[in-house]
């Protein structure tokens, strides 16, 4: 594709790649689930966010396995896992160290830098 035919498709300035995307005010389900979770219960007037806490801790004092795990993720995140590199000659794929040494950079900037956290 020519660069002129590349510059005819490209969006003028101040119009919107997606014109009849979502409607102004709109409000995402992840807005009104933590809207509702802000919300006082009526029967022990303490907010959802409280009583959705207490439930998961119950369950993670109970010998729940997956909950206690799932609870401590929250907290303290994934453990760390490196990256699993299967450089084997089966894979018929000779590289020289300073190739494989680059990989290896690459691939830890790429799961250190702020973007692979999304």
């Amino acid at each position: 594709m020519a660069k002129k035919d590349i510059v005819k498709h490209q969006f003028k300035k101040g119009e919107s790649g997606n014109p009849d995307g979502r409607p102004k005010g709109s409000v995402s389900l992840v807005t009104k689930m933590r809207e509702a979770l802000d919300k006082i219960h009526d029967g022990t007037q303490e907010p959802y966010h409280e009583l959705l806490v207490q439930s998961m801790m119950k369950d993670a004092i109970k010998a729940d396995g997956q909950s206690r795990r799932l609870f401590l993720q929250y907290l303290e995140g994934m453990p760390y896992q490196p990256p699993f590199i299967d450089a084997r000659v089966e894979n018929k794929i000779q590289l020289t160290d300073e190739q494989f040494e680059r990989i290896i950079t690459r691939r830890r900037e790429q799961l250190t830098s702020p973007e692979s956290s999304k």
